[in-house]
């Protein structure tokens, strides 16, 4: 058995490690002396962390922020979706994505419309949609039943996970085949059209586990917009529904070898407010494979393969009926090509005043169509229907080695290199494939320089295709008052690559199966987005100091992690989501500064009051054309959530939560954002028997604002939400 700590891992099989309840074990530090070795993670204790370094480590010693939620705390307040289990994270922010009829989330701000400065793993598989550039966070592939644990890494770690991991890492570890081989069913209904199915089975051989579940659910979401600006003219519906399946097998192929293997597969459908469309449907699917060998070579050195292959479609079909056929002149297209500003003036009735008038050829265009349209002006607003896709093919194969090594007590070295390869197709958003190809060598460097000192250097180097290299550096170090105290002091810079969306667009529509009366049209929308191809990456560089600790006293246990930070967004790039600007913004600057924590009190009659604080200054320096409220509008200077977990007896358990956030929205002294107050209630019953048990729940979401999830005031179709659930295992 390796010293001090367990050698690890990729986030893949540490599942298999992972126990519930791990941050909320009873330590008594006066036992402990800091001369103590520090045991591994399956046995002592000690609170361990596993995603930060790639490294399980005791908490202490974490030269990160880290936020653990495992199984128990998940089962205690009912949550159902990974967005409503991050509200209690402080820092994060979570708000409603009208575009896409999904939910955004963003750690300290960025943009509401698809934010996508955050790494997010299942079990260390990334699951960031690089076709459209960003993460659907209801169509994730995975069941909350089946999470063991969600790490959340404060801060960048680009030097652990790459460019994605801008901001923050969200790490998702499902539990081990062996802990779940019970079968089970759950079952839910509520108002909000609130249905939810998830079943599970688990299979035991000689040398292997299985588990095998799958999920259905299915929401109204919010309200029905009835809203001009959207083409909402008569109410747009927005429901949400999926199914999910998964195959999680782990294999001992020998006493120092053990392969893991997962089988994904998912679909999703989703309605979205309809934005001049009369009908709008987006559907996704997803099938993954991953591999994960581990060989443990020595008492002092491990080896890990991981492997993973996905294929991501996403289909989006709407029904257009009404659009202006002069949108589909060819030579506006032309025009457009030339002067995008002069040709939407033209297309909205406008006189073209951004015409260069020295330049024959556009003038040439605006004349033809000035002449046309003249001597027949309805022709231009002669309705065209027919179909609109907007389609993308993702396909993702990753394989990386990680080798960690202990040459001795109090050294850890963990190095490794992966490859990526990426294909992204899309006649609608890139007007044909994009390939991509990304190599990486990454190495952290984790020393126990003495009792009081850990140590910590990170760096991840990344080349992809022709593009500018990337080099992410981290240095920590931590000072142990105690091995369950600590003070920490970090400095971390990275970068992120521009996605494809930002650098390669070529976003047109063509309308199919088109229906018009006027003369002059063909089949292709005038408007085309073009990416400039050149772009260079940004660039983030993060100091924090944090104070991490746990203690015991007669009245109670107490957990926290606190710090002040000083972020420093630089060459932000921005770009609104949409075919009609191509306008995107380079010279852009971001700064965060503030303090945020979490504080856990555990008392001896079963309750557990948990506190998580946030506390933003945030301010933004943007390129002339752009409002810093655009760059920043996912964003609140004050976030909290004050939780009461309660287990009155062996049977009956309770959880309250109050989310209070002030001022959600566009930076701005003269613009306001919104303010959240939601009430989370669950209570639960606990029943147990021979042979099987049960868990009958009730639970509710009460909002006391309304209009509080949508940059557009739409509210939850009852700000008061019920549901009823039932789960049997046997």
């Amino acid at each position: 058995m390796f010293p001090r700590v367990l050698l690890s891992l990729s986030l893949f099989s540490a599942a298999a490690m992972a126990q519930p309840g791990a941050m909320e074990v009873d330590v008594d530090p006066s036992g402990l002396s800091l001369g103590d070795d520090v045991l591994p993670f399956n046995e002592s204790a000690m609170p361990s962390v596993l995603t930060a370094v790639r490294l399980n480590q005791p908490s202490a010693e974490v030269p990160a922020s880290v936020t653990v939620l495992d199984a128990e705390f998940i089962a205690t307040i009912g949550a159902r979706s990974l967005t409503d289990i991050l509200r209690y994270v402080p820092g994060m922010m979570v708000t409603y994505d009208s575009l896409d009829n999904s939910d955004s989330v963003a750690y300290h701000g960025g943009p509401a419309l698809f934010p996508k400065s955050m790494q997010v793993l299942i079990d260390g598989r990334s699951v960031y949609r690089s076709g459209i550039a960003t993460v659907g966070w209801h169509r994730l592939p995975v069941a909350v039943e089946e999470i063991q644990r969600i790490e959340i890494v404060r801060g960048p770690n680009s030097t652990s996970y790459g460019t994605n991991a801008y901001q923050a890492v969200v790490s998702i570890i499902t539990k081990h085949p062996q802990d779940s081989l019970a079968s089970r069913v759950e079952l839910q209904a509520g108002n909000n059209d609130d249905r939810y199915v998830y079943l599970r089975h688990g299979v035991e051989t000689e040398h292997s586990n299985w588990r095998m579940n799958a999920r259905v659910q299915h929401t109204d979401h919010l309200e029905d917009a009835v809203d001009a600006s959207l083409g909402c003219l008569e109410p747009c519906a927005d429901d949400r529904r999926d199914w999910y399946l998964g195959l999680r097998g782990a294999h001992s192929l020998s006493a120092r070898t053990e392969l893991d293997t997962a089988l994904i597969g998912m679909k999703a459908d989703r309605q979205v407010p309809n934005f001049r469309f009369s009908d709008n449907r987006i559907k996704d699917q997803h099938l993954e494979l991953g591999l994960n060998l581990t060989h443990t070579v020595s008492d002092h050195r491990q080896v890990q393969a991981t492997f993973y292959s996905m294929r991501y479609d996403r289909f989006q079909r709407a029904y257009v009926d009404g659009l202006p056929s002069g949108w589909f002149d060819p030579d506006l297209r032309s025009l457009e090509a030339l002067n995008p500003q002069a040709a939407d003036q033209i297309a909205y009735g406008q006189p073209p005043a951004a015409l260069d008038m020295t330049d024959p050829q556009q003038l040439a265009l605006a004349q033809t169509l000035q002449v046309r349209y003249t001597n027949d002006p309805a022709a231009f607003m002669t309705p065209a229907t027919g179909f609109v896709d907007a389609n993308t093919t993702e396909h993702r194969t990753d394989l990386e080695i990680q080798d960690t090594w202990l040459p001795n007590d109090h050294l850890t070295l963990i190095n490794g290199f992966g490859y990526r390869k990426e294909r992204v197709s899309s006649k609608e958003f890139y007007n044909g494939t994009i390939d991509a190809d990304l190599g990486r060598v990454f190495s952290n460097v984790n020393w126990r320089a003495s009792d009081h000192w850990a140590l910590h250097a990170g760096l991840m180097f990344e080349q992809e295709g022709d593009y500018e290299s990337l080099l992410s550096t981290r240095l920590a170090a931590n000072y142990l008052i105690t091995p369950l105290e600590s003070v920490r002091l970090v400095y971390t810079k990275g970068g992120k690559t521009p996605d494809y969306h930002e650098q390669h667009r070529y976003w047109s529509y063509r309308l199919q199966d088109m229906q018009t009366a006027s003369p002059y049209t063909t089949d292709l929308f005038y408007e085309v987005a073009v990416g400039p191809g050149d772009l260079k990456h940004q660039t983030i560089e993060a100091f924090e100091l944090g104070y991490h600790g746990q203690s015991s006293r007669d009245w109670g246990r107490f957990n926290w992690d606190a710090k002040i930070f000083h972020e420093q967004l630089l060459d932000v790039i921005y770009q609104y989501p949409s075919i009609f600007n191509e306008e995107v913004y380079l010279d852009n600057r971001v700064r965060y500064v503030g303090a945020e924590g979490q504080f856990t009190w555990s008392l001896s009659n079963g309750a557990d009051i948990r506190l998580t604080s946030t506390l933003i200054d945030a301010d933004a320096n943007t390129e002339a054309g752009l409002d810093e409220g655009e760059l920043v509008s996912l964003h609140a200077p004050v976030s909290h959530s004050l939780a009461w977990m309660q287990r009155w007896n062996a049977r009956v358990g309770s959880s309250m939560t109050l989310f209070y956030v002030n001022n959600l929205g566009p930076l701005g002294d003269d613009q306001r954002g919104t303010n959240q107050r939601r009430l989370d209630l669950h209570l639960y019953r606990d029943i147990v028997r021979t042979g099987w048990s049960a868990r009958m729940s009730l639970k509710a979401q009460r909002d006391f604002i309304r209009g509080e999830y949508d940059r557009s005031s739409q509210p939850y179709r009852q700000p008061t939400r019920v549901q009823l659930a039932l789960g049997l295992s046997f």
